[in-house]
């Protein structure tokens, strides 16, 4: 009995062992890589990516106004239409500095013409870039007007090195980031909301 017991545990040890012997087989796997094909820009699109529309929304400090250009629905004139148009856009901290009640109510959209003039008032038909500026202050003996798509009239002069724009109410705005090219025209920044005529 002893003899039969070791003959099946050498036996079952035996089986046990050879059958644990884990060969894996590996099967060629392919590794094909397809190359993506990338889409051609047609003219139109091209010209909307490079728009002074799509420039504004690249720029963090006209955040707020992009907000309220895109609300007022100017967004197919600065994206699509040729233009030229100059943006003189107020930076986040400008708007910031409006009162609360104004935005407030500028914001409701029962309002939403008055925030279409405000934004229209910041709007130039025609580029005007700021050696332009310069030389039409210049030409001007100091002083240039001009009107924006809101029918403000607006006074451009230079304070040192500064280009100033001056609504009819004496607010002034100075431009800071300037000449930041689209397609279709040019935005600059500047550190305050004019006013509507």
């Amino acid at each position: 009995m002893k003899y039969l017991f070791r003959t099946l545990l050498v036996c079952t040890l035996s089986i046990a062992l050879f059958s644990c012997k884990n060969e894996v087989k590996e099967t060629p796997v392919k590794t094909e890589i397809t190359p993506v094909k990338k889409k051609e820009l047609s003219v139109q699109e091209s010209e909307i990516v490079s728009s002074i529309l799509a420039k504004a929304m690249a720029t963090k400090e006209a955040k707020k106004f992009v907000s309220f250009m895109l609300t007022a629905g100017v967004t197919d004139m600065l994206s699509k239409d040729e233009g030229p148009y100059t943006l003189l856009i107020p930076t986040n901290d400008a708007i910031d500095k409006v009162n609360k009640n104004i935005m407030t109510s500028l914001l409701n959209p029962a309002n939403k013409a008055d925030l279409l003039n405000l934004v229209n008032s910041h709007i130039i038909k025609g580029e005007l870039d700021s050696a332009a500026l310069v030389q039409n202050i210049k030409k001007g003996n100091g002083k240039y007007e001009f009107t924006t798509l809101s029918g403000a009239t607006y006074t451009a002069t230079r304070d040192d090195i500064d280009i100033v724009i001056t609504d009819v109410r004496g607010q002034k705005a100075i431009l800071g980031k300037t000449d930041i090219l689209g397609s279709n025209g040019i935005l600059h920044l500047m550190n305050s909301v004019l006013s509507v005529n």
